[in-house]
């Protein structure tokens, strides 16, 4: 049990890498948002995929589309970043 306890700390703290959670979600969103921006470099969308894991699945109930794995994510945001139009003024994702 002790070691089960031990093993689930640990990667708690490992991937939170001792930041509090509030600061998390502000720097993901903060990722997010770059990434809606127009002609969003692909540093921006590395950032924000930097929060995924590999295994990452991806579901838009809206438009009935599922997406398995970091990569595809990937390029499926490379191949629409001229598609984006948005603005820092006209977009903000916020947690306060």
């Amino acid at each position: 049990m002790k070691i089960a306890a031990l093993a689930i700390l640990l990667c708690i703290v490992s991937s939170a890498a001792e930041r509090l959670p509030a600061s998390i979600v502000r720097e993901y969103l903060s990722a997010k948002t770059a990434t809606m921006m127009a002609h969003a470099p692909a540093n921006d969308i590395e950032n924000l995929l930097s929060f995924y894991t590999d295994d990452i699945v991806y579901e838009d109930p809206a438009v009935r589309v599922r997406i398995q794995g970091k990569d595809s994510i990937r390029s499926g945001m490379l191949s629409h970043v001229d598609d984006y139009a948005g603005s820092a003024s006209e977009t903000r994702i916020s947690i306060d």
